[in-house]
């Protein structure tokens, strides 16, 4: 099992406009957003369509972050959707939605393309200047629900565990998140692997991030990003 302990003080804003520019071949795609059908919790209504959701055909709705030098990563859009590459092992690079939310629902596809498969997928609600709430699977078959705090920074476990829902083989998984109230809901391609109550946090910004613990070089996928608020 992955322990999160990413020294977040040494994270720095990436300045994504002039990268983008430099390193992504932006394709076209229809406006329908990503939701499968059986990605469904119970207690969870999603809309027909959601708040926001993107292909990632562009990202200027996003802030990147990242801790080693700009010429360990990799970031790419295309008709497949974002992805990213990184060469360290033990590192994360982390995105956030301008947006701020309160009671939101996200969900997201992602993929695993090449590289050492020791890494972590993740997706972040109520991200803010206290803490955020921290979302992630692994490809070896274990989930966590982690509470980042700000000052102390500090991850806290707040859940974990091994579940079969996770697509080891084909590496194409889906995930949803729900921060409503104080209910924090975690499913894994359709599946509820996690269901808590933590009051700590109630707003903030939305997120993704990838975490790498392995050795070489690691390529992902983000294939779809959509919020449900409340």
């Amino acid at each position: 099992m992955t322990t999160h302990n990413k020294n977040r003080v040494l994270i720095f804003i990436l300045v994504l406009a002039l990268t983008m520019v430099a390193c992504s071949t932006l394709l076209g795609n229809d406006s329908e957003a990503n939701i499968s059908d059986d990605v469904q919790i119970d207690d969870i209504q999603l809309d027909d369509e959601p708040d926001y959701y993107t292909d990632f055909e562009d990202v200027d709705d996003w802030m990147f972050y990242y801790v080693f030098d700009l010429d360990d990563y990799s970031l790419e859009t295309d008709s497949n959707g974002l992805s990213i590459s990184i060469v360290n092992p033990d590192d994360i690079i982390f995105a956030y939605l301008d947006d701020w939310y309160t009671d939101v629902t996200v969900t997201t596809g992602t993929e695993f393309v090449e590289g050492d498969a020791d890494l972590t997928y993740e997706v972040m609600c109520r991200s803010n200047d206290i803490g955020e709430y921290t979302f992630a699977f692994d490809m070896l078959g274990f989930y966590y629900v982690w509470y980042y705090d700000v000052g102390n920074d500090e991850y806290t476990e707040l859940d974990s565990g091994e579940t079969d829902s996770i697509n080891i083989v084909s590496g194409l998984n889906e995930m949803l998140v729900s921060c409503i109230g104080d209910n924090l809901d975690f499913s894994i391609n359709g599946e509820l692997v996690s269901s808590i109550v933590d009051d700590t946090l109630t707003e903030g910004q939305v997120g993704l991030a990838v975490a790498t613990y392995g050795e070489g070089t690691v390529k992902v996928r983000f294939t779809f990003f959509n919020v449900f608020s409340e």
